[in-house]
């Protein structure tokens, strides 16, 4: 049965335009505010409008509580005229909270609504709650003043919540629903944009994604709105079929399929009780000697029309998996950014596995922020490794990879694992790959990182590294140092960064090897074959930035 999209609330508020002090107790600059709204009831049914109110926030009131703490007084009673002192402005007339509240009717229909859908864009610290409970909180300390910033910046995208249908949240009649967004230190004014749908059935929210590829199998990665039960229906090019189970009820899944014939085409579809995604396909990892062609790209950050035009490049030039230099977008504690990153990558996560290495703009600043390992299934760390740390490795036919947490080079505990990794596999590998964010040479305004020139270049020299793939500068650059062949590759969408270093009217370059350094947007196309590997980077259309470069 198709999902009823049943309610839609729908406003915007916009700061500095305000509400006229005489009218709604601001004592603030600012026209009067035009915020409108309707509630579609139906497919075609609309009732409405209905009235928002816009609040000031008091000294006396504390946000909107806890889940466990009734609303303050000046969300359930119409607001009294507020004196000087007692309004939260702060100094030079900044605006330190603004509240919205709406009133909205359900009729019967809401014995079928399993989830209330929350679309915000907001700047900075957003709480919400329904009909007094608490049901989104970002940024904004449960006990926070009435005139505390939010704890940190958000950026723009637009954020999607699931608020699952629980515990009396909703009523049939008049419902209330009361947001209030906050701005970080530096801004003057808070802004808000935003929805409110809701839904008679879940849906998967993110994915799925195939990871972990392998002769015989992979690892598909998805999750769901609702904690719900679900499988993943497949067939193979050799005519095998088959169904597997999720593990446990939950939001994320993941699902693994194994004992498929090598060298074949899966193709698979998720399936749960209130959704299915479309049919995907990916093809087993090649088997040892064979051609392993991969991509490395990184550095997309806000540039999404750009990364559009990569991710499709890459879908044509069909490689057996991407790996990717860091900065993926551009705050890692926003999981807006993540959410538009995986909305533009979901075609080619679909299809084909995507190792990330960490990025500075990529890590969580909290232990309750989600990290790199909950966005994506990376391989397998060493034991001990903490949370939040992205260093890993993991093989392709008999061609090895290290991805690097350039975040933590000074932590003893990723070089010593770096020694023991190589040492092990340096005899048996065919070709040996590192990849990280923070690069050991760049011609870029952050230049090389020290540490990476100190302790790991050497690390990967002593074991024959073929190629050392960096990002950090939004550039492209490939050069020699010692035995060891570095790329940065940084041009994946953030703005391209200048070259700073030789020509004219610049400073004399660094004995850096480089070979070419251009500010482009790009990706790189690598072939390994039995005793060489081919370079080709590729501007986002698919061109070549420069010819193959073949490295023997």
């Amino acid at each position: 049965m198709t999902s009823v999209r049943w309610l839609v609330l729908a406003t915007t508020l916009l700061c500095p335009v305000l509400a006229r002090a005489e009218e709604f107790g601001y004592i603030a600059r600012g026209a009067p505010s035009e915020v409108q709204a309707t509630v579609t009831l139906g497919p075609a049914s609309q009732i409405g409008p209905i009235t928002f109110e816009l609040l000031a926030l008091a000294r006396h009131g504390k946000g909107l509580g806890t889940g466990d703490a009734p609303l303050p007084k000046a969300l359930a009673e119409p607001p009294a005229r507020l004196v000087s002192g007692e309004t939260a402005i702060l100094p030079e007339e900044r605006v330190a909270s603004r509240l919205v509240r709406a009133r909205f009717r359900i009729g019967p229909e809401l014995k079928r609504l399993k989830v209330l859908r929350l679309r915000a864009r907001y700047l900075d610290g957003l709480v919400c709650a329904i009909n007094g409970k608490e049901v989104v909180r970002r940024h904004i300390e449960p006990a926070a003043g009435a005139t505390a910033f939010a704890q940190r910046a958000h950026g723009p995208e637009w954020e999607t919540f699931g608020i699952p249908i629980r515990g009396g949240l909703l009523e049939e009649g008049e419902n209330v629903l009361a947001l209030e967004v906050r701005p970080g230190a530096f801004r003057r004014f808070p802004e808000l944009y935003f929805e409110l749908i809701g839904a008679d059935k879940g849906r998967i929210v993110r994915g799925p994604m195939v990871s972990r590829v392998a002769q015989d199998g992979a690892s598909i990665v998805f999750e769901t709105d609702l904690a719900t039960t679900a499988e993943v229906h497949f067939r193979t090019s050799a005519g095998q079929a088959g169904s597997v189970a999720s593990r446990e009820r939950g939001t994320r899944h993941v699902v693994a399929i194994s004992g498929v014939p090598a060298d074949t085409q899966v193709t698979y579809q998720v399936v749960t009780p209130d959704d299915r995604s479309p049919e995907w396909s990916f093809h087993t990892a090649p088997p040892k000697g064979d051609v392993v062609r991969f991509v490395v790209y990184g550095d997309v950050r806000s540039g999404h029309d750009v990364h559009e035009q990569v991710v499709e490049s890459i879908l044509t030039d069909a490689p057996d998996f991407v790996v990717g230099t860091g900065d993926m977008v551009y705050r890692g504690t926003d999981d807006a950014d993540w959410q538009r990153f995986f909305d533009i990558a979901g075609d080619l996560l679909g299809r084909i596995p995507v190792y990330p290495a960490a990025g500075n703009h990529d890590v969580g600043a909290a232990d309750g922020d989600r990290m790199l390992e909950d966005m994506f299934l990376l391989w397998p760390g060493p034991k001990g490794r903490p949370r939040g740390a992205a260093w890993y490795s993991f093989d392709v036919a008999d061609v090895h990879f290290v991805v690097l947490d350039s975040n933590r080079y000074d932590d003893p505990n990723q070089l010593a694992w770096l020694e023991e990794d190589l040492r092990r596999v340096a005899p048996l590998a065919r070709a040996i790959f590192a990849i990280t964010h923070h690069g050991p040479f760049s011609r870029g305004p952050h230049g090389g990182h020290p540490l990476a020139q100190g302790a790991y270049v050497p690390m990967l020299e002593k074991y024959r590294t073929r190629v050392l793939f960096a990002g950090h500068d939004h550039l492209y650059q490939r050069g020699r140092v010692g035995d060891l062949t570095y790329v940065v590759s940084g041009g994946g969408g953030a703005p391209l960064y200048p070259i700073q270093c030789g020509g004219r009217g610049r400073a004399r370059c660094e004995q850096d090897g480089a070979d070419v350094a251009v500010s482009e947007h790009h990706y790189v196309v690598v072939e390994v074959f039995r005793d060489s590997v081919r370079l080709c980077p590729r501007r986002p259309d698919g061109t070549p930035l420069e010819p193959c470069v073949t490295l023997r």
